[in-house]
């Protein structure tokens, strides 16, 4: 394994897929992902963090990431999330269509606050702004997660940037 971003990116050894930490000494993952990137390095990258957030996540997506987890995680959250990385394109177009039926299953309010939640905003801020309680938002929010099939709100907002609801 390579324990830094700059060993990462100065390494000539060739690998279908990398999981990098957020918080690095020297480099974050995120610089990290954006120089890979800038220097044209498209495999599968996995960014896990132990003090997650959703600005970071969006950030990281947007930059190209496959996933973001939060640590400390289970094995098979691990296993899914390098699983869906390293799944190929036929099955990455297989999961859009799944992702772009399962949206439209969801109301406009439903999609309304999908969008909210992706950008970051809190069930409250969210609550206030449409003159619910938060109560509602939270219900409103769990029919989200399950029509959409997420595990977590950094599933949801992988999804959020790859169906282009969060650009």
């Amino acid at each position: 394994p390579i324990s830094s971003a700059s060993e990462l990116l100065s390494c000539n050894v060739h690998w279908d897929c990398s999981l990098i930490d957020v918080r690095m000494p020297q480099m974050d993952g995120l610089t990290a992902l954006q120089k890979l990137r800038a220097r044209g390095v498209s495999k599968p990258v996995v960014l896990m963090s132990g003090t997650g957030d959703v600005p970071t996540a969006l950030r990281a997506f947007r930059l190209g990431a496959s996933d973001f987890i939060e640590k400390p995680f289970r094995k098979e959250l691990l296993l899914q999330a390098l699983t869906r990385a390293l799944s190929g394109e036929a099955e990455a177009a297989k999961e859009a269509a799944d992702m772009r039926h399962r949206l439209r299953e969801l109301s406009e309010h439903e999609r309304e606050v999908l969008h909210d939640l992706v950008v970051g905003d809190r069930a409250i801020d969210i609550a206030l702004r449409n003159h619910e309680t938060v109560r509602a938002i939270e219900l409103v929010r769990s029919r989200i997660f399950d029509k959409m099939a997420a595990p977590n709100l950094y599933s949801l907002v992988r999804m959020a940037v790859q169906l282009g609801i969060a650009a």
